[in-house]
Parts: C-alpha cells; sequence; structure tokens
C-alpha cells in the first residue's frame, strides 16, 4: 500500500532540503541516498499529480516540484564538475522513476544532456550523459510518438555526432560508451541515423584493430547493424529493386559479402608462405570492399587481422536483423575450408619465402584454425537444421584438423565443441563413414577427461650407489598436465552429446566401451543415463547400477521404476469400429453372391407350414360355408334270430346301420359321444368308454354259448361295409371255449 500524499511529500521535502543546503562539493556523497529514496517510491508522481489539484496542499506540492526542478536544472549548469555529474545523475534517476517528469522537464533536460556530450568533461560525467540520453531515446521513450516527436527528435542529430565524435577518444571507457549507445540507438532510428551511417563505419572500423574483449564486440555489432541504415535508392541506384525489407537484406549480404572477400585477401597475404592446391574463391562480376586497412607486413599482425575478419563474420549471425537476408554458406564454408587445408604435416612449403616466415605462420596455425572451429560452432547454434547437407563434410573437417593438431589445448576445445553442436540436432542421420572418423575425436575426449596414468615405479638398483640430492627430488611425483578450464567441461558435455544422439550400432564396440567407462569413473550422470536408455548392441553388462549408485533423483527414478500407465499401442477404437464395420460389410456381400442353404432350407420350412395352414383354413372355411344335408330316416332293422335271443330290443347303432362287434360291444357300454371335423369331410364318433358294465353280461363271453363259426359269418355279412382298416385293427374275439362248440362240427 502506497504511503499517503503527506509522507510522499515529506520525502520530497527531505531531498529537495539536501539538494538545496548541501554544497556542491561535498553533493556526491549525498547523491546515493537521494536516488535511493526516488526509486523506493513514485515521489515526484504523486507529488506532479497533487499540484494540478486544488486545495493548500497541492500549493505545497507545487512549490516543492518547482524548487526541484529548478535546482536540477541548475546543477546542469554549474561551473563545478562535481555538480553537474550530480545534475546528470539526478537527471537519469528522475526521468528513470517518474514518467510523468519526462514529459514534462525531458525536453530541456535533454537539450543541456546534448550539450554536455561535446564539451570536454570528466569521464564519469560524459559516460553518465551517455547513458542517460540513451535511455531517454530508446526505452523511455519507445512507442511512444508525442514524446518522440517533441524530445526525441530534435535532439537526435546533435547526439548521433557527439556520439561519432566520441569513437575517437583515447579514453576506452568513453570510446565502449558510445559504441553501445550507437548500438541502441542504431536498432530504435534508424531511419534518422541514416546520413551517418558512412562516418560512423569509417570510425568502427578503425577502432576495430584497437579495441578488444567486450568493446570489440560491441564493435562488431555496430558495424553489423549498420545495415538496418539502408535506403530504397540506394538499391535502386545499384540496380537492386524492392521494398524496405529487401533493401536491408541486400545491405546484409553486401557487407556480408565485403567482409567475406577481405578474409580471402587477407588469406593470400597470410598463406604466402606456403602453395595453395586449390583456389577456393568464388568468382563473381563485382568485388566488394570494405574498406579496412591491410596490417602491416609482419605475419603476427596480419593473422591477428584474419581472425579479427572471422569473428566479426559471426556477428552476423549473433546479432538480430528486421529482415530475412540470403545468407551465402557455400563461400563461407568454402573460406574455412580454405584455412583447414593448410596444416603443418601436409602444407608445401613456398620456396620464395623465408623458412622464418613459415615457421612463424605454423605456430600461429592453431590460433587461425580455432578461430574458424568457433566461426562454424556460432553458425551451427544459429542455424541448426538449416545446415544439415554441410554437416558430413564439417565433421570430417574438423576430425582432420583433430589429428593434425591434437597437441593443441584450443584446438581440442574447439574441435570438442564444434562437434558437440553438430551431433545435438544431427547424430541420429549420420551415416557410418562420418561416424567412423569420429572415433578418434571419441577416443581423445575420453583420455582428456580420464586422470592420468601413475608414472612408472623406478627401477631396482642392484647395488648402492651414492645419488644426489636433485636426482631424488625428480623421482617424486610429476605434477599434473596443464589444461585449460575449458577443455573438461567441453569433453564431458561431449560424452554425453554422443552417447545420447549416436546410434549405437554405429560405434566400435571398444569405443563405445571406454566412453561407458570414462562416465563411470568420472560420475558423470548424463553421459550414464544417455548409455542406459542407448543401450550398445550384444551388452553384457549395463551401466545402470553405477548410474543408481551415483544417487537416485527424479530422472534416476523414473527410469528404474517407471509408473507410468499402460500406453496401449494396438488399434484405436475408431480402428476397431472400422474393422468390425468391414467385416459385416463384407460377409453381405457374401451373403448377396452365394446365398446360405441352411437359410433357404429353413424359408422353405415355414413357407410350407404357412400354405398347409393356409389350405387348413380354407377347407374349414368351405366347410362351415357348405350347407348340411338333411336328415335322413334311420331304417329299421330287426335283428337275427340268433342275435335276438341275447340283445335286448332297445339297443340300436346310432352311427350306421351295419353293426359290427366292435360298434355292437361300445353299445352295450355306456358312453359319452363327441364329434370332431376330420380332412375328409366326415364326421367320426369319439366314444368314451365308462368304467361301468352290465353285470348280466360278461366281457369274456358277451353272446353267451353261440357256435363261434356262426358267429364270425353273420359278422361278415352285418359288417361288411365297414373299412378294412376297422377290421384289421379290431382284436380277435372270442365268443366261448372251445369246449362249447357245436358237436356237429
Amino acid at each position: 500500500m502506497p504511503p499517503p500524499a503527506t509522507d510522499r511529500l515529506l520525502v520530497l521535502c527531505t531531498i529537495t532540503t539536501l539538494l538545496t543546503t548541501t554544497s556542491e562539493i561535498s553533493l556526491p556523497s549525498q547523491i546515493s541516498t537521494i536516488a535511493g529514496q526516488l526509486y523506493a517510491s513514485p515521489v515526484l508522481n504523486a507529488a506532479i499529480s497533487l499540484s494540478s489539484c486544488g486545495g493548500r496542499e497541492s500549493e505545497d506540492a507545487m512549490v516543492l516540484v518547482n524548487k526541484f526542478k529548478t535546482r536540477v536544472s541548475a546543477l546542469l549548469q554549474s561551473r563545478v564538475s562535481q555538480a553537474r555529474w550530480c545534475g546528470v545523475v539526478m537527471v537519469k534517476c528522475t526521468v528513470e522513476s517518474s514518467f510523468e517528469a519526462l514529459a514534462a522537464w525531458g525536453g530541456p533536460w535533454a537539450k543541456a544532456l546534448v550539450g554536455l556530450v561535446t564539451r570536454p568533461e570528466p569521464t564519469t560525467t560524459t559516460v553518465m550523459v551517455i547513458r542517460t540520453l540513451t535511455r531517454i531515446f530508446t526505452a523511455l521513450s519507445a512507442d511512444k510518438p508525442t514524446m518522440t516527436r517533441e524530445i526525441v527528435t530534435p535532439h537526435l542529430p546533435a547526439f548521433f555526432g557527439g556520439l561519432i565524435s566520441a569513437l575517437a577518444s583515447e579514453d576506452s571507457r568513453v570510446t565502449a560508451a558510445a559504441m553501445e549507445a550507437l548500438r541502441d540507438v542504431i536498432t530504435a532510428h534508424p531511419v534518422t541515423f541514416r546520413p551517418f551511417s558512412m562516418k560512423t563505419k569509417a570510425a568502427v572500423l578503425n577502432r576495430l584493430a584497437s579495441v578488444g574483449g567486450e568493446h570489440e564486440k560491441t564493435a562488431r555489432e555496430v558495424f553489423v547493424k549498420l545495415h538496418l541504415c539502408a535506403s530504397n535508392s540506394s538499391k535502386r541506384a545499384s540496380g537492386q529493386e524492392g521494398g524496405k525489407g529487401n533493401a536491408v537484406a541486400g545491405e546484409w549480404r553486401d557487407l556480408f559479402g565485403a567482409v567475406l572477400e577481405e578474409v580471402h585477401s587477407t588469406l593470400d597475404r597470410v598463406f604466402k608462405p606456403v602453395v595453395e592446391d586449390y583456389d577456393y574463391r568464388h568468382s563473381s562480376g563485382k568485388s566488394a570492399t570494405l574498406g579496412i586497412e591491410p596490417a602491416e607486413e609482419d605475419i603476427a599482425s596480419q593473422v591477428a587481422q584474419l581472425m579479427l575478419l572471422l569473428r566479426l563474420l559471426g556477428s552476423f549471425f549473433t546479432t538480430p536483423t528486421t529482415a530475412q537476408p540470403q545468407i551465402p554458406l557455400a563461400q563461407l564454408i568454402d573460406a574455412t575450408s580454405r584455412i583447414f587445408a593448410i596444416t603443418v604435416a601436409s602444407a608445401t612449403p613456398n620456396p620464395a619465402v623465408e623458412k622464418g616466415h613459415r615457421e612463424t605462420l605454423f605456430s600461429l596455425l592453431p590460433s587461425i584454425h580455432t578461430t574458424a572451429l568457433n566461426l562454424l560452432d556460432t553458425i551451427a547454434q544459429r542455424l541448426q537444421g538449416l545446415l544439415l547437407p554441410f554437416v558430413p563434410a564439417l565433421l570430417e573437417q574438423t576430425a582432420d584438423v583433430h589429428a593434425e593438431m591434437s597437441w593443441s589445448a584450443d584446438i581440442r576445445v574447439a574441435v570438442y565443441t564444434l562437434t558437440n553442436t553438430l551431433l545435438a540436432f544431427s547424430g541420429p542421420a549420420l551415416a557410418k563413414a562420418t561416424v567412423d572418423a569420429l572415433h578418434p575425436v571419441f577416443s581423445a575426449c575420453c583420455d582428456d577427461l580420464l586422470p592420468p596414468p601413475p608414472p612408472p615405479p623406478p627401477p631396482a638398483k642392484k647395488q648402492k650407489q651414492t645419488a644426489h640430492a636433485d636426482s631424488l627430488m625428480a623421482a617424486s611425483t610429476p605434477p599434473d598436465i596443464f589444461s585449460p578450464s575449458a577443455l573438461a567441461s567441453a569433453a564431458s558435455t561431449l560424452l554425453a552429446t554422443s552417447l545420447a544422439k549416436m546410434q549405437p550400432q554405429l560405434l566400435r564396440a571398444e569405443v563405445r566401451a571406454k566412453m561407458e567407462r570414462t562416465a563411470v569413473i568420472t560420475g558423470n550422470k548424463e553421459a550414464l543415463l544417455a548409455a542406459v536408455l542407448f543401450p550398445r548392441v550384444a551388452a553384457r553388462c549395463g551401466v545402470l547400477p553405477h548410474l543408481v549408485r551415483g544417487g537416485v533423483g527424479l530422472v534416476e527414478e523414473a527410469v528404474v521404476r517407471p509408473r507410468m500407465p499402460v500406453v496401449w499401442t494396438g488399434p484405436s477404437r475408431e480402428e476397431v469400429r472400422r474393422q468390425i464395420e468391414e467385416e459385416k460389410e463384407a460377409r453381405e456381400v457374401e451373403r448377396e453372391v452365394e446365398p446360405n442353404v441352411e437359410e433357404m432350407e429353413v424359408e422353405a420350412v415355414v413357407m410350407a407350414k404357412e400354405v398347409e395352414q393356409e389350405h387348413r383354413s380354407n377347407k374349414r372355411l368351405r366347410m362351415e360355408e357348405q350347407p348340411q344335408p338333411p336328415p335322413q330316416p334311420q331304417p329299421v332293422r330287426t335283428a337275427p334270430s340268433f342275435f335276438s335271443q341275447l340283445l335286448p330290443p332297445s339297443t340300436t347303432a346310432t352311427t350306421s346301420t351295419n353293426i359290427s362287434p366292435e360298434k355292437l360291444y361300445h353299445s352295450l357300454v355306456p358312453s359319452s359321444d363327441v364329434a370332431y371335423p376330420t380332412l375328409d369331410d366326415k364326421v367320426v364318433m369319439q366314444t368314451t368308454t365308462s368304467t361301468s358294465i352290465p353285470p348280466a353280461i360278461s366281457p369274456l363271453k358277451p353272446f353267451g354259448d353261440g357256435s363261434q363259426l356262426q358267429l364270425r359269418k353273420e359278422v361278415k355279412e352285418t359288417a361288411g361295409s365297414g373299412s378294412d382298416s376297422e377290421m384289421e385293427e379290431m382284436p380277435e374275439i372270442v365268443l366261448g371255449d372251445s369246449d362249447d362248440s357245436d358237436d356237429d362240427e
């Protein structure tokens, strides 16, 4: 929660009191306290906003604000250098902590600061002025059109002139501050800086050879950023057409080509002591000139200029641009190939040059090759996959340089770094021939990581001899071999990358075993993890125990005890559903082509049953519709004399005039008759025999003691009209025992 307005006014009152009451010579000691209070809270914003409101507090705030502004302006115009430095610092703290103060007071203060740039001031004051104006013209006024129109645009030309003049200063701090300011201001205002681009280019090229370290890097970035100031008119005059983007891209390519041409010109002078076998230059219709002064005649100066130009080529890939230029990679690779082609063992000496120049060149060759390898590493980091067509050739050249100059620690560091960068994005796609060329590099990498072997023990002396004290000192353990600090780091990184990115089957068994042994001895967990994830072919044992022994973290825990859910690797649900639908469609097609016999039989049976049922229903309907004939009178027949003696006269046949023995028997027994319809349109009487039998008639002898032959004859006569089936189904009727037959027969 911000403090109340009264507290803020109290802080501003304290700051104003310190500025006015402290002497100008002693004021620098109070600047740190005042700056801390300004940055800690929005004191000025609260006071300026409060001064616009009505009331007594508004009047107090207005008085304090005017007093603060007047005091800072007075410090900027003071005759005391300490006071001017305090005024510059107060301006910087004010505009950075309060946007309202910058909008209200930035114009007069910027004009005063620009005047201090061209004046002879102490180094600290000049540096502070340049940094303050750079902040105002770039970050603080970005995307603010009104402030840019009122504050930035009127004072930029004078500031550019002062920066170019500062480049010629002998003070390195002023030159470095001017370089940084030019780098930022050109990026923010390239169009406004366009009239000063040629002067800046000449001044930067003159300062490139004299500055070093971070200042050289800043100067190279300023030189590359000059392509942003390209205009369409200049490109139209040179035969190129297009918009703003094409003009910037064309200027970038022209500058790059000029530097590359200067590299070849410098190589002509540097490689003069040897005879080159091949001309790596690309013939072009125009020759771009960079305008840099050639180095002196000695080899060392020429080599230094060559290395500077190579680093300048690398700055083209590290400095951002607003266009998409076409990069002449083929010409650049040819320039580095020309450098790698000259080695101590393979170089052909030039008899026209003194031997001393050639020996000096050979002593400086590792530095040249190291700079070229660093240039390729910068390009590989920036372009990544766009460099894939050149990767096999670059790796083979790197392996050749390592084989020729592996004695140089700087060469080994550069080789390991470049190989690691190239393998990071192209390792799985390398061919076996390229991998075979890298085996010496991997072996040397392991040797650089492993500790040196202990010295052999001194031979046993057979007889006692007197020894000098110096010989006893020489027999002690030799000191460690000197190696740069970056060698172990580069070798360790290459070991992990090669195990993770290279195909295990392409590495030789002995080289892979040496790499794993080195990872175990040095405790390189990244290399051990890569060896576990990508094991070698036909390995007897793995390095997983060594990985776990070094400590189990999240990654190692995930490898040893994975807790991932089961991942279905078969077909998806959509694929299964689609397959089932396809099978159904195939079966339907088969049914249409080859009908199923069983289904046809079932359908035929069903149809037959339906037809039969329909036929029966039609017959029943016809029977119901047909009129019944009137009942006919039944003729009364008298029973034969033989039967009249046995049967009562009330017994008659109900269904037919002809009486069969079966019907006769059933007529004697009480029964219930039920009529059922049949298919032949006749009525059949189903007789249910009662269980009660009259006691006067025996079932075994229903006809008494009559003759059996007479009975059979009479039954045949009376039952002649009966069906044969009834006669066949009738059981044999026994009328009596054999003893009851007539004696006459």
